[in-house]
């Protein structure tokens, strides 16, 4: 059975530590070097909120041991937690004496019972009017620090609401729209946002602006016209352009919106460049109008070719990484080579990535940029491309922050991310955390991140003898997968619905993601040919995903996963391999499901990498589906949720003769 929902449903490849809070708004992901902590709930602590603190760092322990990528020690973990929870109380001046010190063995069960038992004693002793929560949120972060990896993190309240914000785009911004270009007169629009008040009012890529507000621009700089176009939302600014050697006036209402992670422009060389922000997940619609990341990239590659570039210059200069799913969208675009990333766990696992199989049709020469703020996914995308030859990497150093991470939701409304995987490059498989991406054309130690270098455009015309576009990967048979919309006919009635959530809040789709083509498949085998050629023995057609519910990661999960007849469906729902077929350690246990549905029924709890997922699965002829509830740490592995939502789903299924 396809597990789809292990790596691409909540798994990134963080920004690292050296990026921290600064980056939490402007890239999807972060982490923490000082914990800031909620402000006390109330004057007086309660055994309540005790236990509620003790909770949180026991699933934050319980989340460490079970699924980081090396086996840690519970004695650094516990002892971390413990001084953390000491300098907690002396900040509130209520460290009390006489507490014994932890009596710790290296055994996780035991280690964990002194912990919670001198956690009671040294709170107790500490007396009244301590703020029990904070001391857990401070123990709890102390804990994760201690782990010294830079894509594992303690998120407070605070923190987890605002990366679940931006996981959706860009933070918002008030303005008018628009990018210009030039350091001083004439100063050019060279792009402006979809959406966006200028786009509403019908400024133009390649307007020049001559006036703000009626004051003339000629002998400004550029960051004197950019003071004059601030201003509130609900402002009037008045613009005096020029557009094909006439005079324009037109009249913008500042507003509030979302720039879109990528933009693109047409330079005048004839190379079209584009500017990644970040690698924000795929199902999210980014930006203004609806579209999402990967829609976004397609659109411009398209406006690229009815311009005439000649080349291509991807800027991840500042990119501090993503999601896994978005990287094996957007390098789809410009190669279909594999493997672009391998990953290893801490039980012997091998996983192999793909590029999602949709490759622009027309290929250019590209040069990718990087510096020290590309970390993460920026550096999967690079290093793959440096690698197989596809382009030309033209910047500084990378940040050196590459493993992958999944977030969890804590006890308390606090987060935390865990790396589960180490990362290496897809066709060397060498390490990059720690090391980063060394360009192929280093530029001098200050370059104006802003600046598009001359030696990019002339490298994206030019390219070296030997790098540029890679030869077509051999085509999938015909009909061996269906088509997006096909796949959206089959699969979307017998799918999940916002109208099934339990509660009204949580009746909302997140969004859903299309899995039509062979590589799909094949990510996260150990081998990706021997993935390919059982996908296409087993007759897999495509699948479905989608997300149901408010929080993050979503409450729960669908997958409909359509195969040419029943018995590939069979094959993969019971995970019969051939003899010497390569295969991964499974990270599931199966238990007794509580009900039967369709031809062939399977209960799982996750285990390693899946801890805290419960998964009901069931085959109907040729489809196999399955529902996934992510747990909170610490909650049982209960199935009533998901038996449910199967329920409702098997229905549908039945009703249709599906």
């Amino acid at each position: 059975m396809r597990d789809f929902f292990k790596s691409r449903g909540a798994q990134f490849f963080p920004t690292g530590r050296a990026a921290l809070l600064v980056a939490l708004v402007a890239a999807v992901l972060f982490q923490l070097a000082v914990a800031p902590v909620p402000a006390a709930p109330s004057p007086s602590t309660s055994a309540v909120d005790e236990e509620r603190g003790l909770e949180l760092i026991v699933a934050a322990y319980d989340v460490l041991q079970d699924r980081f990528f090396r086996p840690l020690d519970s004695q650094v973990l516990l002892g971390a937690a413990w001084d953390g929870a000491r300098r907690g109380l002396g900040a509130e001046l209520r460290s009390p004496p006489g507490v014994a010190a932890l009596q710790l063995v290296g055994d996780r069960q035991a280690d964990l019972a002194e912990f919670s038992n001198q956690y009671r004693a040294l709170l107790a002793a500490a007396g009244p009017g301590v703020n029990g929560v904070r001391v857990a949120m401070i123990a709890a972060d102390a804990m994760t620090d201690s782990v010294a990896e830079q894509h594992t993190a303690f998120l407070t309240p605070e923190q987890f609401v605002q990366f679940k914000a931006s996981l959706t785009a860009s933070p918002a911004v008030v303005g008018l729209g628009i990018v210009i270009d030039g350091q001083r007169a004439p100063f050019t629009i060279e792009y402006v946002i979809p959406g966006a008040p200028a786009e509403q009012r019908g400024v133009l890529e390649g307007d020049q602006i001559e006036q703000v507000a009626g004051r003339a621009t000629g002998g400004l700089e550029l960051a004197e016209v950019s003071q004059l176009l601030r201003g509130e939302a609900g402002e009037v600014v008045t613009l005096g352009l020029r557009r094909g050697g006439q005079p324009l006036e037109v009249a913008i209402t500042r507003a509030r919106f979302i720039p879109p992670a990528l933009r693109m422009r047409l330079l005048a060389e004839g190379v079209c460049y584009m500017r990644l922000t970040q690698f924000p997940a795929p199902f999210f619609p980014d930006g203004l109008i609806g579209r999402t990341v990967d829609d976004d990239l397609d659109a411009a590659l398209q406006r690229c070719e009815q311009g005439g570039a000649q080349g291509w210059i991807m800027d991840l200069r500042g990119n501090g990484g993503g999601s896994t799913l978005a990287l094996a969208q957007l390098l789809g675009r410009f190669m279909d080579a594999g493997p672009i990333s391998v990953d290893r766990d801490r039980v012997g696992g091998r996983y192999e990535q793909a590029t999602d199989g949709h490759l622009f049709p027309i290929q250019r020469p590209l040069v990718v940029l990087i510096d020290g703020g590309s970390a993460s996914a920026s550096e999967a995308f690079a290093s793959a491309v440096q690698e197989y030859g596809r382009g030309v990497v033209v910047g500084q150093r990378s940040a050196g922050a590459l493993n992958a991470a999944n977030v969890l939701a804590l006890p308390l409304d606090a987060g935390i991310f865990v790396a589960t995987r180490e990362v290496f490059t897809g066709r060397l498989e060498q390490a990059v955390d720690g090391v980063g991406v060394t360009p192929d054309v280093v530029l001098p130690p200050g370059s104006d991140p802003v600046v598009v270098p001359r030696v990019a455009i002339d490298l994206a015309l030019q390219p070296p003898a030997g790098v540029g576009p890679l030869p077509a990967p051999p085509p999938t048979p015909e009909g061996a997968v269906f088509s997006e919309p096909e796949l959206r006919a089959a699969l979307d009635p017998v799918q999940l619905r916002a109208e099934d959530a339990e509660l009204p809040e949580d009746a909302i789709i997140p969004g859903d993601l299309v899995l039509d083509h062979i590589n799909w498949y094949a990510s996260d085998s150990p081998n990706l040919d021997a993935g390919r050629q059982r996908g296409l023995r087993l007759g897999w057609r495509g699948s479905l995903l989608r997300w149901l519910g408010r929080g993050y990661p979503p409450t729960y999960a669908m997958d409909v996963q359509l195969y040419r007849d029943a018995d590939g469906a069979h094959r993969d729902f019971r995970e019969i391999y051939e003899p010497d077929e390569p295969r991964n350690p499974s990270q599931y246990r199966d238990v007794e499901p509580p009900i039967t549905l369709g031809d062939d029924t399977r209960a799982l709890i996750g285990t390693g990498q899946n801890e805290g997922r419960v998964v009901f699965a069931w085959r109907r002829g040729n489809a196999n589906h399955v529902v996934v509830r992510t747990l909170v740490p610490g909650q049982p592995p209960v199935f009533d949720g998901v038996v449910r939502l199967a329920q409702i789903a098997d229905a549908r299924a039945a009703q249709l003769g599906r």
